[in-house]
């Protein structure tokens, strides 16, 4: 054999490339940005499914997000429902993402507002059993538009009924009652 056949060539398969690192480096940060882009876009996915059915509407979504959720919330956990997530996850990232945050952010200043209202209903709701008519005029003077009549019958059966240790129908009732007079219900 001759020597020329089995020298290669190297120049046949062309010259490499010279890597640039600063490409590399850009092409790394990159990547990485995506990766924290799906991973916000999957929380955020993950916080629309703890939405109950009520409070969606409100949220600006595609229509087939909407039915993907549906399918997902009905959906025993499992990986199956983790994969249907991540899925409704891709379907949101051509949809305008500060839209969907800043919706679900009021709806969360909705809810800590219905949750302070229904602790103070409670806290009446306590005062008004244990110290009966002072009480009641002190929530005479932030809701004056209140049945004071209505309220303190009320409030004298609901003591009855707790002293004859009775279910508390009455004291449910004191509660939706004073729930109705808070500026703040739906």
């Amino acid at each position: 054999m001759n020597e020329e056949e089995n020298e290669y060539d190297y120049d046949a398969f062309g010259t490499e490339e010279e890597v640039d690192p600063d490409a590399q480096r850009d092409s790394k940060v990159l990547k990485r940005e995506k990766t924290l882009e799906a991973d916000t876009i999957e929380k955020m996915a993950w916080r629309l499914m703890d939405l109950g059915a009520h409070e969606l509407p409100g949220i600006p979504l595609d229509e087939r997000v909407r039915d993907e959720l549906s399918i997902a919330r009905n959906m025993k956990p499992s990986k199956s429902r983790n994969r249907q997530v991540r899925f409704i996850a891709k379907l949101m990232r051509g949809a305008d993402l500060d839209d969907i945050e800043e919706s679900l952010g009021s709806l969360k200043l909705t809810q800590a507002s219905w949750e302070m209202m229904l602790k103070r209903c409670e806290y009446w709701r306590t005062k008004l059993l244990s110290e009966g008519d002072s009480a009641l005029q002190g929530l005479m003077e932030v809701c004056p538009q209140a049945d004071r009549q209505a309220i303190r019958q009320l409030v004298r059966r609901a003591q009855k009924e707790q002293a004859a240790e009775k279910p508390p129908k009455l004291v449910k009732e004191l509660f939706q009652v004073l729930k109705d007079l808070a500026p703040d219900s739906p």
